[in-house]
């Protein structure tokens, strides 16, 4: 039902806690510009931090804030006379405002960066072929398919075809084709020249450069034009892959800490990063937590290095940056497998984490996996009741949502018994949920006999429903006092 349904939901969200990838590219080939949106935060004066922070800010939707980043990056690339820089700025601005319909100042930017290839490289440079590229691709876009071409014959004439020389002007080339191919509705082949522009910039880009996103994008749409759903979303998971690590980076605490006598540095971040929680201001708090973590790769062997992936995974979910949250928590999981910690309440807690970033993003079916793992942990650890009620819960839930009615009755069933031994709202809530669900899952399976016996059950301890508040407080203290339990059981 849907009171049902209402129910699980906020039982999931109050005992989950709060919620809210690609390969790199070869270095050392060869590069006709500068890439833009580096992997490492570049320094305070370089026009690549502000082109970085530009870049993230269109991922996150945000055109207004990455349109002022990319002016802002544009003008100290201009006065530090960086050329290659500015060619970078010109040609991201101008992509940003083409795609925001702002069409007359992206030509006019485009002009400007043509201009600027031909004055301080020459008309036979490959940065000036790559600038006719990003022209072709323009006209193409617009629909002036023949205008598009003649500025490609002009680029290719350039370039002769040398991929292995001009990587990434050829990859411009092959964009601004498979555009005019889309643009004259041959799907197919456009397919085969984006393949081969994506290709070519993963040879050379790293997995966050801003041209190389820009492909994924513009890729990822043709491929659902194709109907290859799956394809698509692949390199859709690869843009939020670069997108959670861009936002860390970028959000990197530049601080150092200096340890106390007979505290080494990582103790003493940890330290800190204990005492910014308790201020209750978010972006410290995620500083020092960054922090904790810089010096815990130091030396990945730190036992408490993927419980600081996990609490700053929290506080990225707080802030609504789930990517994040979920590459931490995956970084968490890792890293306790690699250390032979993977039967432990910590695994269990960051497993449900990371199911909860999972069902937050759409991903139930490897939610559900997730949470089956943790409290199959938590049973060989011998936790609570609280902690295996909790877990049962946001588990039967998961069942329930991807129909695996077998499953769900069995964790139906032990929610059911581990009430037994519960009192006050934990108990009569995790009873009436497992009542509800084992009614549901009996009349489905044609047992009506059995489960109208359990509806009539559940219609009768309606009758002293408890005050919604009060379940709530209750659930919140339950949840406190399992991050209580772990806590210690980490950290001891």
């Amino acid at each position: 039902t849907k009171q049902s349904l209402l129910l699980l939901t906020t039982m999931t969200i109050l005992t989950q806690g709060a919620v809210t990838a690609s390969p790199a590219g070869t270095a050392g080939k060869p590069s006709a510009r500068t890439p833009g949106s580096p992997a490492q935060p570049p320094q305070a004066t370089s026009w690549s931090k502000d082109a970085a922070e530009a870049l993230l800010a269109e991922l996150r939707d945000e055109p207004e804030l990455a349109e002022t980043k990319y002016r802002a990056a544009l003008a100290l690339a201009n006065k530090q006379v960086d050329k290659k820089g500015s060619l970078n700025c010109l040609n991201r601005l101008a992509d940003l405002l083409e795609r925001n319909g702002k069409l007359p100042e992206a030509a006019e930017l485009q002009e400007k960066a043509l201009t600027l290839a031909e004055t301080s490289f020459s008309k036979s440079s490959p940065q000036y072929a790559e600038e006719l590229a990003f022209q072709a691709a323009f006209y193409a876009r617009k629909g002036e398919s023949g205008k598009a071409r003649e500025l490609l014959d002009q680029a290719t004439a350039i370039l002769a075809g040398s991929e292995s020389k001009f990587p990434l002007a050829m990859a411009a080339c092959y964009k601004a084709t498979g555009r005019r191919q889309i643009s004259e509705g041959t799907f197919g082949l456009a397919d085969d020249s984006f393949q081969k522009a994506l290709s070519l910039e993963e040879s050379v880009l790293k997995a966050n450069d801003a041209e190389l996103i820009s492909t994924l994008r513009e890729y990822a749409d043709l491929l659902l034009k194709l109907d290859r759903k799956d394809d698509s979303n692949k390199l859709k998971e690869r843009i939020r892959q670069a997108k959670a690590e861009l936002s860390l980076a970028l959000t990197g605490n530049s601080g150092g800490s200096s340890a106390a006598p007979g505290k080494s540095t990582f103790a003493k971040a940890f330290e800190d990063a204990q005492n910014a929680d308790k201020l209750g201001v978010p972006e410290k708090a995620i500083a020092a937590w960054k922090l904790v973590i810089q010096e815990g790769e130091k030396n990945d062997s730190e036992s408490r290095l993927p419980y600081a992936y996990v609490h700053l995974g929290d506080l990225y979910s707080g802030q609504k940056q789930k990517d994040e949250a979920e590459m931490l928590y995956r970084k968490g999981l890792s890293l306790r497998e690699k250390n032979g910690k993977d039967n432990t309440l910590g695994m269990a807690r960051n497993l449900k984490r990371l199911s909860a970033a999972c069902l937050a993003s759409g991903k139930i079916q490897e939610a559900e996996s997730l949470t089956s793992k943790a409290l199959s942990i938590e049973q060989k650890c011998g936790a609570d009741n609280k902690i295996i009620g909790s877990t049962l819960q946001s588990l039967l839930s998961l069942n329930m949502s991807n129909k695996h009615n077998a499953q769900a009755e069995q964790t139906a069933k032990q929610l059911l018994e581990v009430s037994t031994s519960q009192q006050g709202v934990l108990a009569s809530t995790n009873k009436n949920m497992a009542t509800a669900m084992l009614g549901s899952i009996y009349m489905q399976s044609g047992r009506m006999d059995e489960g109208m016996r359990l509806m009539k059950s559940m219609a009768n301890q309606a009758q002293t429903r408890t005050d919604p508040s009060e379940t709530a407080a209750a659930f919140k203290s339950v949840f406190a006092d399992i991050e209580k339990q772990v806590d210690e059981s980490e950290l001891k």
